[in-house]
């Protein structure tokens, strides 16, 4: 029944077999010899069905590859075409922009947000091309426009040569389609081995999700009550509470000491230390043009490659936008599901969830830098890491860079975490002695 030389009889298994004046069903299990390592083992399915019974056979098979179809449906979806020209278009449309025309129109920081964010989005929509593309459930990775139009070609080909009865231009056509195969075959393994030989970690995983053609599943809705949103909300304006309460105290103070004169002082007049949060153009053009392409986009719809490339245009307008927010205060509210609080304005801090705080609190902590040539300071979001290399137990400026950085937190009105704050030595000398203090 099977050629020794490809598998013996004694690594075959009948798993089923079945015999009816309808159908007839064999089905075994073998273990080839040159079978790859990934599988253990192969099932052959064979099945007769005598001519009779074969039209309902058919059927019964079209109705069940019918019910598969419809239930992977097409996917379609929008793609934006970034060439130089439509970049370019964009940079001088932006130029032209009458950025003084919005701020001029209204006081309130929200509109003269979003007015300037819905037009740079409508110069966007009306500059940027735009395409629709079919994704199929069974397209593979490999498959690009070379391979459709080679594809599409030989059908063509065929249907012309059945009219005309010369087949020359399909078997061209059809050698052309199998040719297109194998390059974009050979040019997505060279992709795959090239996310491998990379030191990058992301380029890593990258290839690994290529390859596992893995999806992250949707993110789970959660059911929640109005008032775990009043929680929320008040939990994140702690901060604000807390200065509140202070300037309440102070006020109550100066009233029983010297009246309301003095009272009016002691809320105007800033704190010593303190000094009023200045947004610079210069520093918002620096974070535009670090911007990641790869991200998505936030709540506000201005993608990354827009804040990139046009980082020199936009960056007249959004820093009186930060600027004038500072000053008003900022208006937070937290949603949960279909669940919404109430709003909240704050003059401290920045919204949770909101896509300009990572960017204001980034612009907020760049001058805190090292001051010696053996520190560095990392920062990650919230987190600051301090590495100092200490020669000769000579640690003197590992403590001044620590110093320092105490007063830059009291000078900004920030606070240390003390609880999490953590001290690692790694200590590369043969004997494993400390002195230090």
């Amino acid at each position: 029944m099977i050629n020794n030389s490809w598998c013996s009889n004694a690594n075959v298994v009948t798993l089923a077999r079945s015999c009816s004046p309808n159908l007839e069903l064999l089905a075994l299990k073998f273990c080839s010899f040159y079978l790859p390592r990934e599988f253990t083992s192969a099932i052959v399915n064979t099945v007769y069905i005598p001519p009779q019974v074969t039209l309902h056979c058919v059927n019964f098979m079209r109705l069940a590859h019918s019910f598969r179809l419809k239930r992977e449906t097409l996917v379609q979806r929008d793609v934006v075409h970034w060439t130089d020209q439509s970049v370019a278009a964009l940079q001088d449309a932006l130029d032209n922009a009458d950025w003084d025309m919005f701020r001029c129109s209204t006081d309130d920081v929200s509109e003269y947000t979003e007015a300037v964010v819905g037009f740079i989005g409508k110069l966007e929509d009306d500059t940027i091309p735009r395409a629709t593309i079919k994704t199929f459930p069974n397209q593979k990775p490999w498959v690009d426009k070379t391979i459709r139009e080679a594809l599409n070609s030989r059908t063509a080909a065929y249907n012309v040569g059945i009219i005309s009865g010369n087949m020359d231009e399909y078997k061209s056509a059809a050698y052309g389609g199998c040719r297109a195969v194998r390059e974009a075959k050979w040019c997505y393994g060279k992709k795959l081995e090239s996310e491998f030989q990379q030191s990058g970690s992301r380029s890593l995983w990258q290839g690994l999700r290529m390859i596992m053609d893995y999806r992250s599943p949707p993110p789970g809705l959660m059911s929640a009550d109005e008032s775990l949103a009043k929680k929320l909300n008040t939990f994140f304006t702690r901060f604000e509470a807390a200065s509140s309460s202070a300037i309440a105290n102070s006020t109550r103070a100066n009233n029983a000491n010297g009246g309301i004169g003095a009272a009016n002082n002691a809320c105007v007049e800033p704190t010593r230390g303190q000094r009023p949060l200045i947004i610079m153009e210069s520093d918002v053009r620096r974070v535009f043009q670090r911007q990641n392409t790869r991200k998505v986009a936030g709540p506000d719809g201005i993608c990354g490659k827009v804040l990139k490339a046009c980082a020199d245009q936009l960056a007249p307008v959004f820093p009186d936008i930060f600027n004038l927010s500072l000053t008003q205060g900022i208006s937070q509210l937290v949603w949960v599901d279909n669940c919404v609080s109430c709003t909240l304005t704050l003059s401290t801090g920045a919204p949770r969830g909101c896509v300009l705080s990572p960017l204001l609190y980034s612009l907020y902590t760049y001058d805190c830098v090292a001051t010696s040539s053996s520190t560095t300071i990392v920062k990650f979001a919230d987190d600051t890491v301090i590495m100092g290399l200490i020669s000769d137990n000579n640690e003197r400026a590992y403590l001044e860079e620590i110093k320092h950085l105490e007063n830059w937190c009291q000078e900004n009105d920030l606070l240390l975490n003390v609880s999490k704050t953590k001290e690692m030595i790694v200590d590369c000398s043969k004997k494993q002695e400390r002195h230090y203090l």
